[in-house]
């Protein structure tokens, strides 16, 4: 079965476009775009789409942003590296490679994927 509406999903009164996604280290900068004609508010989400081979879908972060029509706002979300990571049986355990994010405004609804190479990494909380 398919859900109603996706993880994420808002509703609002006017339409937003994201665009320009920089993921570098644990930052990801982006450009929201209120699109209609009325002001309001959106919530761009950042999912991490891929590690190497692997497809995933994990929400590593999200950010509320209220616009103006017209307006462009330029986003900044942290991404904390647990996110990037599994847990093990003495802690987290980073897979080196190439990772994939996507930003969009719910989990079905994501725009172009950035690719970023990370170094394998271990530690503990």
């Amino acid at each position: 079965h398919q859900p109603l509406f996706s993880f994420g999903h808002g509703l609002s009164y006017t339409t937003f476009e994201s665009s320009e996604l920089d993921v570098a280290g644990t930052t990801a900068t982006f450009s929201v775009t209120n699109t209609g004609e009325q002001e309001g508010a959106t919530v761009a989400q950042l999912y991490l789409v891929g590690r190497n081979d692997e497809s995933l879908r994990r929400l590593v972060g999200f950010e509320r942003m209220e616009l103006a029509p017209g307006e462009t706002g330029t986003g900044h979300i942290s991404i904390d590296p647990r996110l990037l990571a599994e847990w093990e049986e003495n802690g987290w355990s980073m897979e080196g490679g190439l990772y994939r994010f996507a930003l969009g405004d719910s989990a079905d609804s994501l725009g172009a994927v950035v690719e970023v190479e990370y170094p394998a990494s271990e530690w503990s909380d």
